[in-house]
């Protein structure tokens, strides 16, 4: 089954002006957000299904939030969310910023960004001068918008030496 929704997506930017249809795909996860309704609605759940279209009464902006690489998200009250692409890696030896299987993105509209730090595997803060593990930036995607998220690619830096486990 084909379902499109003829809203502004994206804020209204191009492509994705009102007017242009938007895909709304299996298994990715969106915020319809009902900003306001210019009309009564119907008296049966009958003659709401069998009523004609109308698009000219809903004031409604879709946020679309999740890519399919994003396997967990986290939403709060406001509508905001914080993804990443990955929850667990296994690094052996060093790895530094030239390194490719210590990667992982984060996605946020939150507008302050996100913010991240270093924890061994018993809860207690990975000092700066001890650093066998560390997050490639500390915080980053300031800025974003609840209609428009911004993605981040970050690096788990590692020193290689010893056997341990923790967490960013």
């Amino acid at each position: 089954m084909d379902y499109t929704w003829d809203g502004i997506k994206g804020g209204g930017t191009s492509p994705y002006e009102k007017g242009k249809y938007m895909p709304i795909l299996r298994n990715h996860r969106y915020i319809f957000t009902i900003k306001e309704v210019k009309g009564p609605g119907f008296a049966t759940l009958n003659e709401a299904v069998t009523s004609p279209d109308n698009f000219t009464n809903h004031n409604i902006v879709v946020v679309p939030i999740v890519i399919d690489a994003f396997t967990d998200i986290t939403f709060n009250e406001l509508g905001h969310f914080l993804a990443v692409t990955r929850t667990a890696m296994t690094l052996q030896g060093k790895h530094d910023a030239t390194s490719t299987q210590n990667k992982f993105s984060v996605r946020t509209n939150y507008p302050s960004g996100w913010k991240v730090g270093a924890y061994n595997a018993d809860g207690t803060t990975i000092s700066v001068s001890n650093s066998w593990l560390k997050p490639s930036q500390n915080s980053g995607a300031a800025g974003a918008t609840l209609t428009n998220p911004v993605t981040e690619e970050l690096q788990a830096i590692t020193n290689g030496k010893g056997f341990k486990d923790g967490y960013l």
